[in-house]
């Protein structure tokens, strides 16, 4: 690629988007001394792409928006760019409903500015940089009240709504409820309701954020937001994946056979945004976990270790059982009485 043009070429004028926002920017670059070439184009596009297999032609690309325009065409009849400095501005709207930025095991989302430098008789010179777009936020939908029951339509859903994590000493029940929405990169609460029945205090807990993605091989009529129910034919027209994106231990102090309710600060990066179009659809869940001890295995397993050796050791107590046992099998029935 020639050093006059580059990535750091195009330039736009803020870092990230949201659908539905204009974005502008610049290509600008200079040329010690003129270039052959017929014209310069800048085209902007967002497009969802999917595939898990080596047939390529099983799968269609979705196109969210495209456009371009030629900003340089030789007019002079010389076929040469001049030398010098050269900078040219580009202007376009993003779609309302275009899919966010995303990369995944099997497919993703991009939206790029590609210039494009035409020239005869030689091959042409193209420079392609993205850009990140995330997702449109309406005002009044974030400040919702806490929920753990709408389990695919939220941005951030709790999968593990009740349940009990069982352990060597007892039986650990847990709550956990969540915000039903929240604001990408902001400070949220978390509320657990615990249930120490174990015999040890409860020192941490994990919480966990699972991503949970649905693709399609090719582009469907409307979105597949409940990716579990399907109909198409699951590793050929669409396939799952199921992600750990982030792990945070929490500091807590639950003593044994006691119940609490416990309030924790949870902050997840800005790049958490479910979307679902008719290629993919992308939502995350959450999950609690408390640490297994090892030193609980080792001592049920000294504890069993040494009730077989006493076993072992004590051949009196084995024989006066046997003996026992025999004297119930060579004993003779009860008389008969009518």
């Amino acid at each position: 690629m020639p050093s006059f043009l580059n990535k750091s070429s195009i330039v736009f004028d803020k870092s990230t988007y949201r659908s539905g926002e204009t974005v502008n920017g610049h290509v600008s670059f200079e040329t010690e001394t003129p270039i052959s070439a017929n014209f310069l184009t800048i085209k902007w596009q967002g497009i969802g792409s999917t595939h898990w297999s080596k047939k390529k032609s099983d799968f269609v690309p979705l196109n969210f928006y495209s456009g371009d325009e030629t900003v340089w065409c030789c007019e002079d009849g010389q076929w040469k760019l001049p030398a010098g400095k050269h900078s040219y501005p580009f202007s376009f709207e993003l779609p309302k409903d275009c899919s966010p930025s995303f990369k995944g095991k099997y497919g993703k989302v991009e939206h790029y500015v590609q210039v494009t430098l035409n020239r005869t008789m030689r091959f042409d010179i193209r420079v392609k940089k993205t850009f990140e777009v995330r997702g449109s936020v309406k005002s009044g939908e974030q400040k919702k009240k806490p929920e753990t029951d709408k389990k695919y339509t939220n941005p951030l859903n709790t999968m593990f709504r009740m349940g009990s994590l069982f352990m060597t000493d007892g039986v650990v029940k847990l709550k956990l409820t969540l915000p039903n929405q929240y604001n990408i990169g902001e400070k949220f609460l978390i509320k657990l309701e615990v249930d120490n029945l174990s015999q040890r205090p409860l020192t941490s807990l994990t919480f966990h954020v699972n991503r949970w993605t649905h693709y399609h091989a090719r582009p469907q009529t409307k979105p597949c937001e409940k990716g579990f129910y399907c109909p198409l034919e699951e590793g050929t027209a669409q396939t799952m994946e199921l992600k750990e994106v982030e792990k945070t231990v929490l500091d807590v102090n639950v003593p044994p056979k006691t119940k609490m309710v416990l309030e924790r600060e949870i902050i997840l990066p800005n790049w958490y945004i479910t979307f679902s179009d008719r290629l993919m659809s992308v939502s995350y869940c959450a999950r609690m976990t408390a640490p297994l001890h090892s030193s609980d295995l080792l001592k049920f397993s000294e504890e069993k270790e040494e009730k077989k050796i006493v076993e072992k050791s004590d051949g009196s107590e084995v024989e006066t059982k046997k003996k026992k046992k025999e004297e119930v099998e060579s004993s003779p029935p009860p008389p008969y009485t009518p």
